[in-house]
């Protein structure tokens, strides 16, 4: 995994933070397991690879496996915390493909 494409990554999930109103938009309109709150936008982890896929240029040819590591084996979550979001385990279904997680904003 190559730095940038985590950075890329971040990048984008900042936007969301920010209430980028085009990120919005793209939730919005994607469907699958998507679901917006006031402060969270909600998710399984195989319809957020592929959303990803398709918004975040650097991760379009990246597998699912892949981008599982992207996000785990690098300091996402510290570095949102420093950004003012949080990425949580919403739904814990006994299996990470089925769990529904979150991504929190106004996290401080």
């Amino acid at each position: 995994m190559t730095d940038k494409k985590h950075q890329q990554l971040i990048s984008y999930f900042e936007r969301y933070i920010k209430d980028d109103k085009e990120v919005i938009k793209a939730i919005q309109t994607f469907g699958q397991s998507f679901q917006l709150t006031n402060n969270s936008w909600q998710f399984t982890l195989h319809d957020l690879h592929q959303f990803c896929a398709v918004q975040v240029p650097s991760i379009e040819n990246l597998d699912y496996q892949s981008f599982k590591q992207l996000l785990y084996q690098n300091t996402t979550n510290q570095i949102m915390s420093c950004r003012g979001g949080k990425f949580d385990l919403l739904l814990n279904s006994g299996h990470i493909e089925k769990s529904i997680y979150c991504l929190i904003r106004g996290v401080e």
